[in-house]
Parts: structure tokens; C-alpha cells; sequence
């Protein structure tokens, strides 16, 4: 049944990205290896909707024709890029060639040696250690084609679903939980307790709390992001971890920026904190991604996904 599911998933997914591959690009592209960059650089940064589609589009285009124009030698050379989201996403490029050119008969494994030194790539890059479970996931990859590379979603795996939050229909990773006391919506993980508005929580149209809610509570902060499914942006939030109220917001981009018809899948994410940074871990049926924001103000520091 598990794998029913993600052979239709597969396939809404292909024919989205088909679509999105036959339409034109949302800016014109630059002509050179320097300009793409830093059109690649500008498009990154935009402090777009978590709503906007055009985000993950526009960077997946000018990247293609990045690598294109680099050529194989070029990639390696653009893994010492000065910039991060650059440098990863030319290593992914490295696994995405381990797909044979086209579409196989049958569903390929991304070179698992290539998978793990891709892992170890981005955690030395970004100085960040990756989440146990997302590297699992990154590890067990598959690839319809070498641009849909794919996570197998574990249906009823203990280790990476969220579990019933205590708080309605909500759902929150194992170690945490969320609850209503006195007025306040409370998010609890592990022995830390945080105020959050029940405004950005996701609702039914009975009023009830639904979806996932994943977060980090760090001394004066709290950091809570209401994730969506398949990959689609989501808007990342700190807060004060007293009174709830909002200190920023950011754009998380996500995996994935078109529309599916299939069975619901969340997205699992991983809100951490590494070197000063909020660092976000994500995986989906659409993919995988990692995002890191500075902890003041939520400027974005780099974004990759495997769908860009």
C-alpha cells in the first residue's frame, strides 16, 4: 500500500514538474556563469510569500541553465563557490548525475556513496550537523529522473511521524506537545514551555487545530514553524517566549511549488539551532531541503533543496 501511494504521488509530481519545465522562466535568464550566479544570489534572497510559487521556480530555472553553461568541471569548481546555497546545490548536482540520463523503466537509487558524501559535503560547508532521521531519508532517496529525486515517506514509521499533539487534531514531533492554558495556546518540548498565538496555527472550519506544528524553544525565544504538505513554503516565526508576541517572520521555500493530486503527506521538518543560526531540516514525498536564518532578525543565510 505504501508504495501504491508514493508510485501516484510520483506521478502527480512528474506531471507538475513537466508543466513547470514547458512554461516559460518568471525573469529572463542571465548569460553567463557570473550573471547566473548572481541572479541565483538575488532570487535567493527575496523576502517573497510563503504563498508565492515563483520563489523556488525562478531559483530551479536559473540554476539549470547555471549548470548547463559550467559544464561538469565547472559544477566542481562551483562547490567552492562564496556562496553556500551555490556550493550545495552544485554537490546535489553531483548526486542528480548518478541518475542515468532520461526516464528508466524503472525507479533508480541515487548512488548511495555519492548520497552520503553529499551528506557530509553540507555538513561540513554550513557547519551544521544534519538531524539523524533527515539523513536517513536523505539516504534512502529514489529518482524517477535526475530532476525527481524523491523521498520514500514512511507511512507508519514511528521514528519520523509526527505524533497527536494533546491540542485538538494538531500533531507535533514525539518530543513535543501543545495545550490551552488559561487563555494561551502552550508549546511544550521536552522539559521547556513556551506561549504561542493560536492565530498562526493552522484550523478546521469547525475552529478546531489542525496540522503540524514543529518548534524550538531557546532561552529568550521561541522559534515555531506550521509546515504544510509535499514540501510547499511555510512561514518560519520567532517569538518571545513569554508574552508569544512576534519578534520576525521568514519564508521558508520549501521543495515543491506546484499543485498535487494525491493523498495528503506532510511535510517533516527539524527546527534547530547551530552556530548562532536557525537552521531548518525538511523532508517530503517532493524531495528534501535545508534553510538557515539568522537568529536576530531572520535574514535567510542559505537555502537548498533537492528540487531547485
Amino acid at each position: 500500500m505504501r508504495f501504491a501511494v508514493v508510485a501516484v504521488l510520483v506521478l502527480s509530481l512528474q506531471t507538475s514538474v513537466s508543466a513547470q519545465l514547458e512554461r516559460p522562466p518568471q525573469t529572463p535568464l542571465a548569460d553567463t556563469v557570473a550573471e547566473l550566479e548572481k541572479q541565483i544570489r538575488d532570487a535567493l534572497s527575496q523576502g517573497v510569500s510563503s504563498n508565492d510559487p515563483a520563489s523556488g521556480s525562478s531559483a530551479s530555472e536559473a540554476y539549470a541553465a547555471l549548470f548547463k553553461k559550467s559544464g561538469q568541471a565547472g559544477i566542481r569548481q562551483l562547490q567552492s563557490s562564496s556562496i553556500d546555497s551555490i556550493a550545495l546545490q552544485a554537490a546535489w548536482q553531483e548526486v542528480a548525475l548518478t541518475v542515468p540520463e532520461g526516464e528508466p523503466a524503472q525507479t533508480e537509487r541515487p548512488d548511495r556513496q555519492k548520497l552520503s558524501w553529499f551528506l557530509g559535503f553540507l555538513e561540513g560547508r554550513t557547519r551544521c550537523h544534519a538531524p539523524s532521521l533527515w539523513a536517513n531519508r536523505v539516504l534512502d532517496m529514489r529518482a524517477k529522473r535526475r530532476d525527481l529525486i524523491y523521498v520514500v515517506y514512511p507511512r507508519n514509521s514511528d521514528d519520523f511521524l509526527y505524533h497527536n499533539a494533546g491540542l485538538d487534531d494538531a500533531h507535533t514531533p514525539r518530543d513535543s506537545t501543545l495545550k490551552r492554558q488559561g487563555g494561551r495556546v502552550i508549546l511544550r518540548i521536552g522539559d521547556d514551555e513556551a506561549s504561542i498565538p493560536e492565530g498562526i496555527l493552522e484550523k478546521s472550519v469547525d475552529g478546531r487545530v489542525r496540522g503540524t506544528v514543529t518548534g524550538l524553544i531557546h532561552r529568550d525565544h521561541c522559534y515555531v514553524a506550521v509546515p504544510g504538505g509535499f514540501g510547499h513554503p511555510f512561514e518560519l516565526r520567532c517569538l518571545d517566549r513569554e508574552t508569544g508576541s512576534e519578534v520576525w517572520k521568514a519564508n521558508v521555500w520549501g521543495t515543491y511549488w506546484g499543485t498535487v493530486a494525491a493523498e495528503f503527506r506532510p511535510t517533516w521538518i527539524s527546527v534547530t539551532e547551530q552556530n548562532g543560526r536557525v537552521v531548518v531540516f525538511g523532508a517530503a514525498p517532493a524531495g528534501i531541503f535545508v534553510e538557515a536564518f539568522a537568529m536576530k532578525d531572520g535574514e535567510n543565510l542559505f537555502r537548498f533543496s533537492s528540487r531547485y
